[in-house]
């Protein structure tokens, strides 16, 4: 009788020295398990609703969707704790190609995720917020004189009536006027603004 009540019990193994004991009264009590969780060394890690951790700062929706925008996100280079954010019609080109240098990647393709370099938007919320807030990580812009930008991007695109139709869905070429205020309305990286650093972290 004695030998079938043992071997019904519930056995833990003891870190140790891998012998037995089985659960005690105050183990397999609720409210002291309860309490227990919460000594010193103990303390859970506060979890969000999907499972995961909770974020050191606090995830602001417009400065993620602004930090992350797709055509233009941040350039990350971790070596040297870089952010760069680069904009369209600023030297975008030579910018990408010195990032690609000193990183050592050896590619032809610049404007394309198979450039070989890291965007901001490649990392999850909680690390970019992390780097954002980090005074460790640099964060440089480089502008165009605004006037200098948009002539180019409207001899650029203005001036092409495929180009125009693709990005303004307008069938032909344009005056530079008629540019300036087609562009009021039509939001294209190529004229919007070039410094996309959310003002917390000016």
């Amino acid at each position: 009788m004695l030998h079938m009540e043992l071997y019904n019990r519930t056995w833990l193994p003891w870190s140790q020295n891998q012998s037995a004991i089985y659960q005690s009264k105050e183990l397999t009590n609720p409210t002291f398990s309860h309490w227990t969780r919460h000594l010193p060394g103990n303390r859970p890690t506060k979890q969000m609703p999907n499972g995961h951790k909770t974020c050191k700062h606090k995830l602001d929706k417009k400065i993620i969707e602004q930090l992350e925008y797709n055509p233009s996100s941040p350039i990350v280079v971790p070596k040297y704790k870089l952010i760069f954010f680069w904009s369209a019609k600023s030297a975008c080109t030579y910018w990408k190609r010195l990032m690609q240098f000193i990183q050592g990647i050896n590619k032809t393709i610049l404007h394309d995720p198979r450039s070989g370099l890291k965007n901001l938007n490649m990392f999850n919320k909680c690390t970019i917020m992390e780097m954002m807030h980090d005074e460790q990580w640099l964060k440089a812009v480089f502008v165009r004189e605004p006037r200098e930008r948009i002539l180019s991007s409207y001899l650029d695109k203005g001036q092409h009536r495929h180009v125009m139709y693709e990005v303004c869905k307008i069938n032909r070429t344009v005056s530079f006027n008629e540019f300036l205020e087609i562009i009021k309305h039509c939001k294209n990286s190529h004229w919007d603004n070039q410094c996309r650093v959310p003002g917390i972290f000016l």
